[in-house]
């Protein structure tokens, strides 16, 4: 049984639709009372400004995505896996959003470029935005030190600068699918997982000369 949606969340809804796809300029509050069948001052009954809706909104999205996150960190212990549970949370998480603003999520959202525009003209959300990547980064430092005590992963790498790429790495390949069809995520998804490790995974020790076991000789037998 479906639950009735509160004009608030469909506010909130249609806002978010609105500013991914034709941008935060473009959308006005007017717009979005119309797209839900409500009167604009309506929306001041919930909301102060539309400030206050985008700002929301980014909460939102953040907030869901962190918590998508640490969920699933916490069902896996070794760090390829964590690596990939993080991307996969991620890569999911965009998908779920082509879902909502288009209704198909093989069309991906760009999702960067509404933040970027945030962060230009709100500082609160500035801040929040480096929050999550601030804390995606502690997370995978974190991920890349337990390997390393695992000797799964090279000791010699920078954990900070490898942790920048690594996110720079999925965030990169999510943007570049929304540009370019041929950069479809999921069709690239595991080559990525791959790459990604093979430059992660600490070398293995080269095998050990074998030492001539003259006990598995039948010194009986005619030469």
């Amino acid at each position: 049984m479906s639950k009735n949606i509160s004009t608030k969340d469909k506010i909130l809804k249609a806002s978010l639709q609105s500013f991914l796809t034709i941008g935060i300029d473009q959308t006005s509050l007017n717009l979005i009372a119309e797209s839900i069948g409500i009167k604009k001052p309506s929306i001041y009954y919930h909301f102060k400004s539309k400030e206050e809706i985008i700002t929301r909104c980014v909460d939102n999205l953040l907030d869901d995505l962190e918590h998508r996150i640490d969920l699933s960190l916490n069902t896996h212990t070794q760090p390829r896996e964590q690596i990939e549970a993080l991307y996969e949370c991620i890569i999911d998480f965009h998908s779920g959003l082509s879902i909502l603003v288009y209704d198909n999520s093989s069309q991906p959202v760009n999702l960067n470029s509404f933040f970027q525009r945030c962060m230009l003209e709100h500082p609160s959300i500035q801040k929040r935005i480096e929050s999550y990547y601030h804390t995606l980064q502690v997370k995978l430092i974190s991920i890349l030190s337990s390997g390393q005590k695992q000797g799964a992963i090279k000791n010699s790498l920078n954990k900070e600068i490898v942790s920048i790429d690594l996110i720079s790495r999925i965030e990169g390949m999510i943007n570049l699918s929304a540009l370019y069809s041929n950069a479809h995520i999921n069709l690239q998804r595991q080559g990525l997982y791959e790459t990604v490790w093979d430059s992660l995974k600490a070398e293995q020790q080269p095998k050990k000369k074998r030492i001539l076991d003259y006990k598995s000789i039948d010194l009986g037998r005619k030469w």
